[in-house]
């Protein structure tokens, strides 16, 4: 079973593309649009769009050397 999925080009394809999307996920920082006052109190963080001038470079995960 294991050398038949391996061998379907299609199916690799697929593995392969999903494998490379999980490994290419960028963040966005958490003030990057714009909460109208009225929602302020309720809508703590707000998510926009990707693009260059709004990702999160900060180190992801634990951070002491643990990991």
């Amino acid at each position: 079973m294991y050398i038949s999925v391996i061998s379907s080009p299609f199916l690799l394809t697929y593995l392969l593309t999903n494998l490379l999307n999980v490994m290419m996920q960028v963040r966005v920082n958490n003030d990057s649009c714009i909460i109208a006052d009225d929602f302020r109190e309720t809508i703590h963080g707000c998510y926009d769009a990707y693009y260059s001038g709004v990702e999160d470079k900060k180190p992801f995960g634990v951070q002491n050397g643990t990991a």
